[in-house]
């Protein structure tokens, strides 16, 4: 089975165009499923995990919590994983953050978020609601960076099971991948985008196409 995890204010459509409607292919909603439901996936060694932003984040935890019982582990724009003198930091951005989204109004906020040093060329979806934001808070709040393990000691063991995919113009992510991931012999694949790879639709079926998905 390949499965699918969607970003922060996505949905299963940001696969569209990009996959078939194949029994294959379980696409999963990350504001329709509970994180219990979402972190107890039992993995095969059939199973391909894809994941883009949060959703690889969450797809990178699946795996770590599986011993990487899989196929393979597809990336895209995902963090690689705090150090420990990170996490404080980090938690600390992460409840302003969820408090943004709490009291902004829609407008504010995406003027916020797309000025973040991840998205230099794109801009969040002009549609999002304030119901979707309130939800958001929750999702990101579930899913915090800050309480993952690191993965980072999984990296030279199972390199040969992961690609990670990154925006050359995400300039955040970008170094955060150079430093912590392509070290460990990890295969990377870098496209002209920012931080929402997904927009290079054509490239991205390529790359999935290399392990039979479609």
């Amino acid at each position: 089975m390949n499965h699918f995890y969607h970003g922060l204010f996505g949905s299963p459509s940001s696969w569209s165009g990009i996959i078939s409607d194949s029994q294959k292919n379980k696409i999963h909603d990350l504001y329709q499923e509970g994180e219990d439901e979402i972190l107890s996936l039992q993995t095969s060694p059939n199973d391909i995990l894809v994941g883009y932003s949060l959703g690889g984040r969450i797809a990178l935890e699946i795996a770590r919590r599986n011993n990487f019982n899989i196929s393979h582990l597809f990336l895209f724009s995902a963090h690689p994983g705090l150090l420990p003198n990170e996490r404080e930091q980090r938690k600390i951005w992460e409840d302003e953050l969820i408090e943004k989204m709490k009291t902004l109004s829609v407008s504010r906020f995406i003027e916020y978020w797309n000025g973040l040093p991840l998205f230099n060329s794109s801009q969040i979806d002009q549609s999002l609601s304030k119901e979707k934001l309130d939800l958001s808070a929750k999702i990101f709040d579930t899913y915090r960076l800050s309480e993952m393990s690191s993965p980072v000691e999984c990296f030279s063991l199972f390199k040969d099971k992961i690609t990670w995919i990154i925006g050359e113009k995400d300039t955040k992510y970008i170094d955060l991948i150079k430093d912590r991931v392509i070290p460990h012999g990890i295969s990377t694949v870098t496209l002209d985008t920012d931080h929402r790879v997904l927009e290079a639709k054509s490239y991205i079926k390529k790359i999935l196409a290399l392990k039979g998905i479609s």
